[in-house]
């Protein structure tokens, strides 16, 4: 809340028409926790003004549930909010029945969350941020894809490019996603091949994606390499026919 908020300024304006609800503070005399209006709460503290509020008896569950209803009914509370959210209540060790009620969620959809806010190191929601467009489905791909440890490395590197700062914080999101969706590439093995007694000699190359066979003849070999040009055909049908045997 800013001073040019227009929710400051209606308050500036018209006064503070609807009051804050609080319970006494169960260890210090002469305070009190607010349930309901945080922002409201703001805006009169920004105004210098003294606040209007509504005193009554909560538990510690009534005051979860207020706080979490006045979450969930900002529109700009976004997917991983709701996750962190849920999971800062139940470390508190409040019950699941409390933490559905104050999310206005039932039992599956609350462990979705949960899920995701323990699957995601804090540092990389951190990192991101609130990425309000970005919903379970998405925030779910990323917790199933950082579940290992070398995919969770690759976050924490794209974290720290050069590029990663300026975005906005969906854009911080997908740029994560796309580094941890990326196929790990095959290191390419090496080998050599050279016959007994023969002048040529060939170097073999594999990385999954070409496979290169190169080769270095002399004297009587140096038609080697155009026989086996020539033999390509052949070759290739017998690797079928014997891909064909094997497979039945």
């Amino acid at each position: 809340v800013t001073a040019t908020d227009d929710f400051v300024r209606s308050i500036e304006e018209n006064g503070q028409e609807v009051p804050i609800l609080v319970r006494q503070h169960p260890d210090l005399v002469g305070r009190y926790q607010v349930a309901y209006g945080h922002r409201r709460l703001r805006a009169v503290r920004l105004l210098k003004r003294k606040v209007r509020a509504v005193v009554r008896q909560l538990t510690d569950n009534e005051l979860v549930v207020a706080q979490g209803i006045e979450n969930t009914a900002r529109k700009d509370l976004s997917y991983i909010e709701r996750a962190l959210f849920a999971a800062s209540l139940e470390s508190h060790d409040f019950s699941r029945d409390v933490i559905m009620q104050a999310l206005s969620t039932d039992k599956t959809e609350l462990s979705k969350l949960l899920s995701v806010a323990k699957g995601i190191p804090s540092g990389i929601v951190k990192a991101i941020g609130a990425a309000p467009s970005m919903g379970r489905r998405r925030w779910m791909e990323l917790a199933e894809k950082i579940a290992e440890p070398k995919v969770l490395e690759t976050a924490r590197n794209a974290i720290q490019k050069p590029e990663f700062g300026p975005l906005s914080s969906d854009e911080r999101f997908m740029l994560i996603l796309a580094e941890v969706s990326k196929k790990p590439q095959r290191e390419q093995t090496v080998s050599e091949w050279k016959p007994h007694g023969g002048k040529v000699a060939g170097k073999i190359k594999d990385n999954g994606k070409a496979y290169t066979l190169s080769l270095k003849t002399a004297g009587a070999d140096e038609g080697f390499g155009a026989f086996l040009t020539g033999r390509l055909d052949d070759l290739y049908a017998d690797w079928q026919a014997s891909s064909k045997s094997k497979q039945e």
